[in-house]
């Protein structure tokens, strides 16, 4: 019977560690589907921008991103673009390890906290869920864009502060409360609210009966830290104020607050009603409040317990900031996908702590959950293995800006303004850095406005169409289809020549042309174009399509002007 007990127990334990290991497997192809080395929106000026001016001195790391200090961030943005050319390979990667190290830091804490080999399936399950939380494909902005490594580190070095901080009490430890202090000083490197995790160290160092000597240094090493951050600080214009908010809108606050407390329950019930989320925060406080009597009523806590207790009054401190310069946006806007990160956190955070203080809570409960949940939650995770259309359009945006394009049809796609995103490029596009170094913005590059050779292979081809940019005077969008002629390989992108064989335009391929592997081959069903002939306005006579990588080249005319 024992060991029939210990089989079953086993099997569901794998069970739950499969669950998890697939969320992660997912997140990991979601975000290589996702991947593109061309930057998108803030990346502009707080990516490339910033490098171009990081050898200017202390400023331009410290300076404010809106409201935000994103210190760690830029230092592994300069990395990115010092070493990897601005790839961005390194940005991705580490967002995923970041949701690693957060799923791998509640873990061991549930660890220390049920250690009891009777709970195997308690363990498991709880397990199980606090993974779906880390990898959970509803937090996909914070993996799909490879600016937000500062979302994951502005709630993953206060998490780790307040651990280091129980640890050092549980053992005593000079270096691990030097570590602590240190890394909640680190929290203000990381965006705004990072500046709550000293402040919270304070607190979590009073319940933790740390010696005066200790409190002292966390209020000195506090003080430190919002003097620093908060010298010659200036909040951006159009963000609204907690009081005036509490002022002119208290109900709104109190509805946004509450659905970024229960915001992961709306995709739970798959956005069926705003009243979830709304519930999924009454039920978050309603399990904080409990945890938090019975602690009271055992007097006694384990340090880890009062750790993730000062990690759910940062996230708290966190949500009642947002909700004050956010509401004015709308409500709907707590439940955005970036802002799931630090609500998944806190519902770990409360599982471990409920699953920890109540030795009695419901087993078969915590079981159906971590198989409700995952299902529940498995149609936004299966969107993964989906490949976004809008990828191929940011690349023609950064075509555009490479030919000195102005086409705010694709350009209003990576950036809000079309005029500015040319100057925050301007130094990436002369060093080849990011996705100007990638072969078809190097080739235009160098080739543009000269004669060059023209392979001797052949290929098919034909302009659809050359719309006059009405917004830039001289440049066309050009469109059509091009594959080469002997085995209808299609070029990965080409360059365009006039009569006189002046390189003239660029295109990159990979739109899908239906009509032309029906009549041409299947083979160059991905053969559509866009790009743009620059700078002199309407050619004359026929014009030379290069492709590159195969490469091949055909005639073709220029559409008659309407």
């Amino acid at each position: 019977m024992v060991d029939n007990a210990r089989m079953r127990d086993g099997a569901v334990a794998a069970l739950f560690a499969f669950i998890g290991l697939a969320y992660l497997a997912l997140t990991i192809v979601g975000t290589w589907n996702n991947y593109s080395s061309v930057p998108f929106w803030d990346m502009w000026n707080g990516y490339l921008e910033f490098y171009a001016h990081s050898s200017e001195g202390w400023e331009p790391w410290w300076a404010l991103h809106n409201e935000h200090r994103i210190l760690l961030s830029r230092a592994i943005f300069w990395v990115d673009l010092h070493v990897f050319r601005g790839s961005m390979v390194l940005l991705f990667t580490l967002n995923v390890l970041f949701s690693v190290c957060i799923f791998l830091c509640f873990f061991a804490t549930l660890r220390r906290l049920v250690p009891d080999g009777q709970r195997r399936i308690t363990v498991a399950a709880a397990a199980g869920l606090i993974a779906v939380a880390s990898f959970s494909w509803i937090q996909s902005d914070n993996f799909t864009w490879a600016f937000q490594s500062q979302f994951f580190l502005a709630y993953l070095v206060p998490l780790l502060s307040f651990c280091l901080l129980a640890w050092s009490a549980e053992r005593d430890s000079r270096p691990l409360f030097v570590l602590a202090l240190l890394t909640g000083m680190l929290g203000a490197a990381t965006m705004a609210n990072g500046v709550l995790a000293s402040p919270v160290l304070v607190v979590l160092g009073l319940f933790l009966r740390l010696g005066w000597r200790r409190i002292v240094a966390l209020l000195i090493a506090a003080a430190i830290e919002l003097l620093g951050y908060f010298h010659d600080f200036k909040l951006p214009p159009d963000h609204s104020t907690l009081l005036g908010v509490l002022h002119g809108m208290p109900m709104d606050l109190l509805r946004y607050l509450l659905m970024y407390l229960g915001g992961p329950w709306h995709f739970v019930f798959q956005g069926r009603s705003l009243w979830f989320p709304v519930i999924g925060g009454l039920l978050l406080l309603t399990g904080i409040v409990a945890v938090g009597v019975s602690m009271l009523r055992a007097r006694r806590a384990a340090p880890l317990q009062l750790a993730l207790l000062a990690f759910l009054l940062f996230f708290g401190g966190t949500a009642l900031g947002t909700a004050g310069g956010r509401v004015a946006i709308g409500v709907e806007q707590a439940m955005s996908s970036r802002y799931l990160t630090p609500q998944l956190m806190a519902w770990s955070a409360l599982l471990i702590l409920l699953v920890s203080q109540f030795r009695s809570f419901s087993k078969a409960l915590l079981v159906v959950l971590a198989l409700f949940i995952p299902l529940a939650l498995l149609r936004f995770q299966l969107l993964t293995l989906e490949h976004p259309s809008k990828l191929f359009d940011h690349q023609v945006a950064a075509l555009a800006i490479q030919m000195n394009v102005r086409d705010p049809d694709y350009l209003g796609r990576v950036y809000f303004n079309d005029r500015l995103v040319f100057d925050m490029a301007a130094e990436a596009r002369r060093d080849h850095l990011s996705i100007f170094d990638e072969p078809p913005y190097r080739a235009y590059a160098q080739h543009a406005g000269t004669v060059m050779p023209q392979p001797g292979a052949a290929c098919q081809g034909y302009l659809d169409d050359a719309v006059p940019l009405a917004s830039d005077g001289t440049a066309y969008r050009i469109t059509g289809w091009l594959t080469k002629a002997d085995d209808f390989a299609t070029p990965a992108f080409l360059l365009v020549a006039d009569a006189d064989g002046r390189v003239i335009g660029s295109a990159l391929t990979g739109i899908p042309r239906p009509d032309v592997a029906q009549v041409i081959d299947p083979k160059a069903g991905q053969s559509g174009f866009v790009g743009y002939l620059a700078g002199e306005g309407r050619p004359r006579g026929p014009l030379t399509l290069i492709g590159q990588s195969p490469a091949c080249q055909v005639s073709v005319e220029l559409p008659a002007a309407p």
